[in-house]
């Protein structure tokens, strides 16, 4: 009797995570592309965070002034680093001074943290209402970047723009792993704000409106945290009217991923550390997919383990391979993320494990590092 409800359980998990996985997930393999063929003439400022980023702020800055935008700027907020970027930032200014603007932040005020104060001081200091943001470590990978994540800007509702950000291909398991999690990350959060449940974006690759920031008061209520200035403010003030997602190949960044286990480790505990502070919608819906994941896998395994319903257990399984190989590779397709998609049932259960053990971690520190 206990098997049978052990097995009845099971069902229903498989069940959920196949709900998860065709309903959220497909969407993102399924959305059209949005036809921009003429340029918004609606000027952008993009806005750069960057502390001790001398070694990559010029690819960053070569592929910005190569973008196609009629009208735009960039701003770069060097957040008090030691090394050159002061140097560096102020000679690019000098060469392109109706282009590139710097602000130097040479203290931080107590009780806030670094990137949302050098963020808020970008924005500030932004001559436009539309917002483009990445990272020091980005690079876009067209001319059309800010043309391709600005277009939905055009209908006067939108407020928030997610975009895909994805990471370098380097040979070793770590690299292949990092782009597995960056991939299914994205097809949970575009995925489930295609289908008018927005919950969070990335730094890396994110458009929204100046007015809209300053609105709603910037980082308010959540400037002490580390992290959390993009995917908290999505979270907060993002929803199915005022948020639009764009995959356009052209439209993505790419980034330079973490080197070592530590290095990665660090920076995935910062991230899972702020969803304690997601709405509780969220966290609702995040707990369903994430708890019915563990339960899929621990009682799949128990009752093979004692002999029971095996043949089901073991075919529930294929079932769920089959469905995620096809969901993955129809985004890895739609993104141009170029993830290899053999052995997706073996990188399943590795994030199942990542998940829990630095999520876990994450949700309960009461600090985390930024580096």
């Amino acid at each position: 009797m206990v098997l049978e409800v052990v097995f009845g359980i099971f069902i229903g998990t498989l069940c959920i995570q196949l709900f998860y996985n065709l309903y959220f997930f497909a969407a993102l393999g399924k959305k059209k592309k949005i036809q921009t063929p003429h340029p918004t003439s609606a000027p952008v400022s993009v806005i750069v965070a960057a502390r001790n980023e001398a070694h990559n702020l010029p690819l960053l800055i070569e592929h910005v002034l190569l973008q196609e935008h009629p009208d735009f700027e960039l701003i770069i907020v060097n957040d008090r680093s030691t090394d050159d970027t002061e140097d560096l930032l102020n000679a690019y200014q000098n060469r392109y001074p109706n282009k590139i603007k710097v602000v130097h932040v040479r203290y931080l005020p107590d009780h806030l943290t670094g990137k949302k104060y050098a963020l808020t001081l970008g924005i500030l200091k932004a001559q436009h209402d539309l917002l483009l943001l990445t990272d020091a470590d980005c690079k876009p990978v067209s001319a059309k970047w800010i043309h391709q994540m600005t277009a939905p800007f055009v209908a006067s509702e939108v407020a928030f723009v997610l975009g895909f950000s994805n990471y370098k291909k380097y040979p070793g398991i770590l690299n292949r792993f990092i782009r597995f999690e960056t991939l299914v990350t994205a097809m949970l959060y575009l995925g489930m704000a295609i289908k008018g449940v927005p919950f969070m974006g990335v730094g890396r690759n994110i458009a929204y409106k100046r007015s809209f920031f300053i609105s709603k008061k910037g980082f308010k209520g959540f400037y002490h945290l580390v992290g959390g200035d993009d995917d908290l403010f999505v979270n907060r003030y993002a929803n199915a009217k005022n948020t639009r997602v764009v995959t356009n190949p052209e439209a993505m960044t790419l980034s330079e991923p973490k080197r070592t286990l530590s290095e990665y480790l660090i920076q995935k505990r910062r991230h899972l550390h702020i969803g304690k502070f997601y709405k509780f919608s969220t966290k609702w819906i995040l707990g369903a997919y994430h708890l019915s994941h563990l339960a899929l896998w621990i009682l799949g395994i128990t009752l093979i383990s004692v002999s029971f319903g095996t043949t089901y257990v073991i075919l529930g399984f294929i079932v769920k391979s089959l469905v995620a190989q096809w969901v993955i590779q129809k985004s890895n397709s739609r993104l141009h993320a170029g993830f290899e998609t053999v052995g997706v049932l073996l990188f399943d259960l590795v994030h199942l494990l990542y998940f829990w053990m630095i999520g876990t971690r994450g949700f309960f520190s009461k600090k985390v590092r930024w580096k």
